[in-house]
């Protein structure tokens, strides 16, 4: 004897699977997000964290991604180069010897 599916179960079935699906999607993107946003820093905020490390920085001339949380920066006072480590903490050293293209 064949199964027979009511169709309201079936319905119920369906939804649970596209909202699972629109669940792994939201969080796969903020995870992707988070990724791409600790790479990416504006010269205002750049400017701010040379500051509070007690360096002169008013303006950001160029900002350079060297890699993942890592920057030279040019500023309007010397240049500098930035790093941050896993717990959000940025290291910051002045540097004469830094070429940007």
């Amino acid at each position: 004897m064949p199964v027979q599916y009511q169709p309201r179960f079936f319905a119920m079935h369906v939804f649970k699977s596209i909202c699972a699906i629109i669940l792994l999607n939201v969080f796969a993107s903020l995870l992707l997000a988070e990724e791409s946003s600790e790479q990416e820093m504006t010269r205002g905020e750049m400017a701010g964290i040379i500051r509070s490390a007690d360096h002169p920085c008013v303006n950001v001339l160029n900002l350079q991604s060297t890699g993942k949380n890592a920057w030279k920066v040019q500023c309007n006072s010397g240049n500098f180069f930035v790093t941050r480590n896993k717990d959000g903490e940025f290291n910051i050293k002045a540097s004469t010897l830094i070429q940007h293209n």
